[in-house]
């Protein structure tokens, strides 16, 4: 069944420029985990854009979309990958520190678009914890 979630989405990218099955939670996170790593970066963006309606993501999920901050060189991955990760309702500490560290590492305008509009409607982050510039600092 995993080959052909995988396969399908392929197909269906081809065909649509765009992945609407791995959106759907019963999707294997083995599959999603495994296209992240290993697609390109139009297939990354697809499927990032595809998560963005998912109100919650496993653990490995959110690790490897995380990883693609790290990883990725390009932007419009970065970018979906921040707004993927700004529909969680809450995110591990690690992914948050990522996150905050990409905005203080980014670019005029991609750090005034994307990023910061995720800090400012992410339900994963508190106001305080945003203007800390930690997000491992207590209070």
């Amino acid at each position: 069944m995993e080959d052909r979630c995988q396969q399908w989405s392929i197909y269906e990218y081809k065909l649509l420029q765009g992945m609407h099955l791995c959106r759907e939670s019963e999707f294997p996170d083995k599959v999603l985990i495994e296209m992240l790593a290993e697609g390109s970066d139009s297939e990354r963006i697809a499927i990032l854009q595809a998560l963005r309606g998912r109100s919650q993501l496993s653990g490995s999920v959110l690790g490897e979309i995380a990883a693609l901050l790290k990883d990725n060189t390009d932007q419009k991955v970065k970018d979906s990958t921040a707004q993927a990760l700004g529909k969680q309702p809450s995110l591990p500490d690690t992914i948050l520190q990522a996150l905050v560290s990409r905005l203080e590492h980014t670019e005029g305008e991609v750090r005034d678009s994307s990023l910061s509009d995720f800090i400012i409607r992410s339900p994963s982050l508190s106001g305080e914890r945003f203007r800390s510039g930690h997000s491992n600092e207590r209070r």
